[in-house]
């Protein structure tokens, strides 16, 4: 990926936001090449939304944590953060040290139940709803889905940061773009 389509996912695709697997991209999380793109990406007002799985040490939360130091005016969504015993550890104490850091629920270690022990540490508005249900359907409903929905310690308020207001605040252009297409077609 280079700035010009990073540019061009700005502009021409009106984009928020860009996504790094980096597993899948065959370089790890901290490689240096990301810092130019990333200081694209501030200056586009582009969100950076990183994979930080536990089965990948390419993808490690402690890389995450050095670009997001290195680069204070991006705004970073780390997914798949709750994926084992040992990485909800890690990402909680990152979580501690990075207050702009929002993190996604997909692929969550239910048994941990991270999501209340996240909201009762930090607050529900760090939090977004991930599924993983773009890939493969391997499940019919998302586990995560009912924890969130059923757990006695999140309130109506936190369910709303979680499923909507969260990401409204970071697909703000997205959503003003769809609800103005919306009344142009009325």
């Amino acid at each position: 990926m280079s700035i010009g389509e990073l540019e061009r996912m700005a502009s021409e695709l009106e984009l928020d936001g860009v996504v790094w697997h980096h597993r899948f991209q065959g370089c790890h999380l901290g490689d240096p090449r990301m810092h130019p793109l990333l200081e694209a990406c501030a200056r586009l007002g582009l969100v950076a939304y990183v994979h930080v799985i536990a089965d990948s040490n390419m993808e490690a939360p402690v890389m995450l944590e050095e670009l997001y130091e290195a680069h204070p005016g991006v705004t970073f969504v780390a997914l798949d953060p709750f994926t084992s015993f040992t990485q909800i550890k890690n990402v909680m104490a990152m979580a501690k040290r990075c207050s702009n850091l929002y993190f996604d629920t997909a692929i969550s270690m239910p048994l941990a139940r991270p999501v209340e022990e996240f909201v009762s540490k930090f607050g529900s508005q760090r939090l977004l709803f991930g599924s993983d249900m773009y890939s493969h359907a391997q499940y019919v409903c998302p586990s995560i889905l009912r924890e969130i929905l059923e757990a006695p310690t999140l309130t109506d308020d936190d369910r709303r940061d979680i499923f909507w207001n969260n990401a409204e605040r970071l697909f703000g252009r997205a959503l003003a773009r769809s609800s103005a297409a919306f009344q142009a077609h009325a």
